[in-house]
């Protein structure tokens, strides 16, 4: 247990607990560890995350009372056989009024173990295979973008499916696992740019038109409130801490591939 008063930036008040629980599976270099953030009442998600993207999970937890400490526990004892093996658990335990989404985001991103991060909202369940496929490509695309590769990101696109459609009762994810499925998806209406209607600038420079019909990568041109999921190298500039979010965590059901 790696306990310390403050981390990601520095919050007063703020108590991190690093590796409050620790995978039994350890991450190689060459992986590509999931970085995300949640409060407890979307601990069930780690279970979806950890089933679907099958490679390193950095999960930090923020808590504010004992009472929530203990479903933590509990979840822990209890949870599934991929969580166990991929997702270390990093306690944050801070009384907020507004959640620090960045200061946790940074947070999981600073006790990831790999060169590589994927900073993906709880709320999102990778597509199967996404582990293996980003842990292949990623290195190759981001440094032929650029000749400093610290200022890239790899956008990795997202797509909201009807409620309840990406879930199964068991915890595993019902998703598409191929581009192929999800364009299918797309063009019959079925599935979507993820926060089309609630917030479209948040993902729409990705170019979903673009997306579709593209057979190679793609410079993306940043517009204003332009947040989409990406990998990116650790020791790129974490976000602001001075940014918190009125909600626990994004409430949209929805999946990312």
């Amino acid at each position: 247990l790696n306990s310390i008063s403050s981390a990601g930036g520095g919050r007063s008040g703020s108590s991190v607990h690093y590796y409050y629980y620790r995978a039994t599976k350890h991450a190689t270099n060459t992986d590509v560890t999931y970085t995300t953030q949640l409060s407890v009442d979307r601990l069930e998600r780690l279970a979806f995350i950890a089933s679907a993207y099958g490679g390193p999970v950095s999960a930090a937890v923020i808590v504010e009372n004992q009472q929530q400490l203990q479903l933590l526990q509990h979840f822990i004892t209890t949870t599934t056989t991929a969580v166990r093996e991929y997702v270390n658990v990093h306690l944050v335990y801070h009384q907020y009024r507004y959640y620090p989404i960045n200061y946790l985001r940074n947070i999981a991103s600073h006790a990831a173990t790999t060169s590589l991060v994927l900073h993906c909202d709880v709320d999102f369940i990778p597509s199967i295979g996404a582990h293996a496929f980003l842990k292949k490509m990623a290195t190759t695309m981001l440094n032929a973008t650029t000749t400093n590769p610290l200022s890239s990101v790899f956008v990795v696109a997202a797509f909201e499916l009807p409620l309840g459609a990406s879930l199964r009762h068991d915890g595993s994810a019902r998703v598409p696992r191929t581009k192929h499925e999800i364009v299918r998806l797309l063009r019959s209406s079925r599935a979507r740019q993820v926060h089309h209607h609630r917030h479209y600038h948040s993902h729409g420079a990705t170019n979903y038109h673009q997306w579709v019909t593209a057979t190679t990568i793609y410079t993306i041109n940043y517009h204003l409130y332009y947040e989409p999921f990406v990998v990116t190298r650790r020791a790129s500039a974490p976000p602001a801490t001075t940014f918190t979010s009125s909600s626990s965590s994004d409430s949209s059901s929805s999946s990312s591939s």
